[in-house]
């Protein structure tokens, strides 16, 4: 689904959700640099709030696009279903990420948030996982989008395991975990066997970075902040990842900008707040260059990405069309 600027969708924009996680992750992130003494806390908390804003206009927003085209229907194809179930996934995720936000001020919202947030992305995962069994699908059907449903169960334990919801936690790990390795094989079998994906879905490949970032994370609550083989594992995969996005930075840099564009902010602010957790928990073996590096790295692509987004939302409202808002239906890849 590209994201075009006239033909609206009687769906509501829950891609805008992405946005949300981006600026959540690297308020996070920003935390954890703080809580190692690198920078003030107050960066952290700006951001966290601004990602708490945005959430409820986003909500008010979709909930307003719902309303105004309840009466509308339209025909989706399982690749469109999937993609529903996927930027939903940015709803709940987004929840997951704000009850971490919250917990060091209100334990009892952030129990709130999570069991929303973990109630929705568990449920969210199950239905891709009955869309995706019931086949034969074609393998375009395949994209890292179906990360954010199905591995974003890893991002459970985060929250969870602070605010006692050990056996929740295990459960959304095990299952994110398992989703993600077979997910993961199969979608490297469609890009090396099958045609490639779009140029306008190509920024989803950054999508690729965040399992293992969130695999990570859990895994350091989980275990008791201990690192050992699998917490060693699921880091440096993200690195990996890291690396290959890098590898084809000459195609990102061609991409026209669109909504899709933010799926490159969440995936680096994850990562960026692993690295400082990693550095905390083993010392300098990692250099305390590759964390601020990373969050270097995460904030400048999220306000270049905050920069543009602003003046496409000027240029399309000016124009008079909804060009960032409007996604439209596009053929199957």
């Amino acid at each position: 689904m590209s994201h075009g600027l006239n033909r609206p969708s009687a769906a509501p924009p829950t891609s805008l959700f992405s946005i949300v996680m981006g600026i959540t992750g690297l308020g996070l992130a920003w935390r954890n640099a703080h809580l190692y003494g690198l920078v003030p806390a107050s960066i952290a908390e700006i951001l966290l709030l601004c990602g708490g804003i945005l959430f409820g206009l986003f909500s008010l927003y979709c909930g307003y696009r719902l309303i105004k085209n309840r009466s509308r229907t339209e025909p989706v194809t399982p690749v469109g279903q999937l993609e529903q179930l996927s930027f939903a996934a940015t709803v709940s995720l987004s929840l997951l990420l704000l009850a971490a936000a919250i917990l060091p001020y209100s334990t009892q919202a952030a129990k709130c948030l999570w069991i929303t947030g973990a109630a929705a992305q568990f449920s969210l995962g199950l239905a891709t996982l009955s869309l995706l069994i019931r086949g034969p699908h074609s393998p375009a059907i395949l994209t890292p989008l179906l990360f954010l449903p199905l591995a974003g169960n890893l991002l459970g334990p985060v929250s969870g395991i602070p605010l006692g919801f050990a056996g929740a936690s295990w459960l959304m790990f095990t299952a994110g975990l398992i989703s993600w390795l077979t997910l993961l094989v199969l979608l490297f079998g469609r890009l090396t066997g099958f045609r490639a994906i779009p140029a306008e879905k190509l920024p989803s490949m950054a999508i690729f970075i965040t399992p293992p970032a969130l695999a990570f994370a859990a895994y350091l609550e989980l275990n008791h902040a201990l690192i050992d083989f699998p917490g060693h594992l699921f880091f440096f995969a993200g690195l990996f990842f890291l690396l290959l996005n890098f590898a084809m930075i000459d195609r990102f840099l061609r991409i026209p900008f669109s909504i899709r564009c933010w799926s490159f902010s969440f995936p680096l602010a994850a990562l960026a707040g692993a690295a400082f957790d990693y550095r905390a928990a083993i010392g300098s073996t990692l250099p305390s260059a590759i964390p601020i590096a990373l969050i270097v790295l995460a904030t400048v692509t999220i306000a270049i990405l905050a920069v543009r987004s602003l003046f496409e939302l000027y240029r399309a409202r000016k124009a008079g069309m909804a060009g960032l808002l409007a996604p439209r239906n596009s053929p199957q890849d």
